[in-house]
C-alpha cells in the first residue's frame, strides 16, 4: 500500500498536468483570435504587410477545433482579402473572398469588395454581378450603384449605367449625379 504521502504526490502531479493541458488548450484555441487582433491594430497603423502576415497564419492554422467551433480561416480570408484590396493586389484579394464564400455563404459586403477588386481588374461583368449580390442585402449603397453603373458602362449597357447612376444621385453621390448627366448628354448626341 502507498502512504498518504506518496497518493498526494500523485494527486499533485496530475492536478499540475491537468492544468498545462488546460493552459495549453486555451492557449491554442485563442491564437487565431490573437492574430486577428494584432492585424487588425496593424491595419489602424497602416503597416498592411504585417496585417497580411497575420491573417495568413489565421488561415494556416485554423481547422475545426477540439471543441467543434467552425474554423476561423474564414475571417483570415475576408481579412486578408480586404487588406490586399487596400494594397492594390485585386486578383489576390478576389481569390480571398472566393475562399471566405466557400466558407461562408452569407453575403455579407464581401461582395461589395470582391465586386470592387473585380472592377480594378476590368473584369466588369463580373463587376456588376457582385454589386448587385451586395445591393440585394443593402439597396441603399450609393457607391454599389455607382461602381455597377461605371461597370455597365463599361459593358456599353448604356441603359443599365444610366439607372444605376441614377440610383447612385438619388441616394447621394455627387459622382452618380455628374457620371448620369455626362451620359444622358452622350446619349443624347
Amino acid at each position: 500500500m502507498s502512504s498518504i504521502k506518496e497518493r498526494s504526490q500523485r494527486y499533485s502531479t496530475l492536478i499540475v498536468v491537468f492544468c498545462i493541458i488546460v493552459i495549453v488548450a486555451v492557449v491554442y484555441l485563442n491564437l487565431p483570435y490573437l492574430w486577428i487582433k494584432r492585424a487588425n491594430k496593424s491595419i489602424d497603423n497602416g503597416d498592411l504587410e504585417t496585417a497580411a502576415k497575420m491573417f495568413t497564419r489565421v488561415i494556416s492554422y485554423s481547422t475545426v477545433n477540439i471543441l467543434g467551433h467552425v474554423d476561423d480561416r474564414a475571417k483570415g480570408y475576408y481579412g486578408r482579402g480586404k487588406v490586399y484590396e487596400k494594397m492594390g493586389k485585386y486578383g489576390s484579394a478576389v481569390d480571398d473572398f472566393d475562399h471566405f464564400l466557400e466558407l461562408r455563404s452569407s453575403p455579407s459586403d464581401v461582395y461589395y469588395h470582391r465586386g470592387y477588386s473585380y472592377l480594378m481588374l476590368e473584369n466588369y461583368s463580373m463587376a456588376a454581378l457582385d454589386f448587385s449580390r451586395y445591393l440585394e442585402s443593402d439597396d441603399n449603397s450609393f457607391a454599389a450603384y455607382y461602381y455597377r453603373g461605371y461597370a455597365h458602362e463599361m459593358l456599353d449597357s448604356t441603359d443599365k449605367a444610366l439607372e444605376n447612376y441614377l440610383n447612385a444621385c438619388e441616394r447621394g453621390s455627387p459622382e452618380g449625379c455628374n457620371d448620369y448627366q455626362r451620359l444622358l448628354e452622350e446619349v443624347e448626341d
